[in-house]
């Protein structure tokens, strides 16, 4: 179907012109090729940035997930100065064992790891303790608040930039269906 009946034009109402010399019919469509590879290119680097971060937020929903759980933010576990905190899974529980060593322990238990607290004098008997009981340590995860609150937010997030990328992605089907002839015949 050609433009002009897709405009229903019929013959009377178009004016008559001169020749447009083929130099400047090449002009303009080099012109619109242009500006369709930017618009194309564009949108194909926001994609690519859209998954990059969207691999980084699963990423870190991952190391979350296991200190689900713990009702503590993390950032209170950290930089701590007179207390040693070990973060990581456990086969058993070591409350026992370390409470023989100090009173001043706490084991934090999360869906999948545990977070420990001894003071720092009881750090070194502490980790053979917990070395007996089957830990195997796994970083705290970079947040600041409480793993829970973090999933729901990270959750939140990767909904946001799935969307974002569904539409990134309509656009250039859309592109690509409204212009693949006119790109490969240029």
């Amino acid at each position: 179907m050609s433009v002009s009946s897709s405009l229903d034009l019929k013959d009377e109402e178009v004016p008559p012109s001169e020749p447009i010399p083929a130099a400047k019919v090449r002009a303009e469509i080099d012109q619109a090729l242009t500006h369709l590879e930017l618009e194309i290119s564009a949108d194909v680097h926001a994609k690519k940035g859209i998954e990059e971060h969207l691999a980084g937020r699963r990423a870190l929903l991952e190391s979350v997930r296991p200190f689900e759980g713990i009702g503590v933010p993390v950032a209170a576990l950290t930089g701590l100065r007179t207390v040693t905190v070990f973060s990581g899974r456990l086969r058993s529980d070591p409350s026992a064992d370390l409470a023989k060593l100090t009173d001043a322990s706490e084991v934090i238990h999360g869906r999948e790891a545990a977070v420990v607290l001894v003071p720092g004098s009881s750090a070194e008997e502490a980790a053979k303790v917990l070395s007996d009981h089957g830990f195997s340590e796994a970083r705290l995860p970079p947040i600041g608040e409480r793993p829970a609150e973090a999933m729901s937010r990270i959750r939140a997030e990767i909904e946001e930039l799935e969307m974002k990328l569904a539409t990134l992605n309509d656009r250039l089907d859309k592109l690509k269906a409204r212009h693949a002839g006119f790109i490969s015949a240029a």
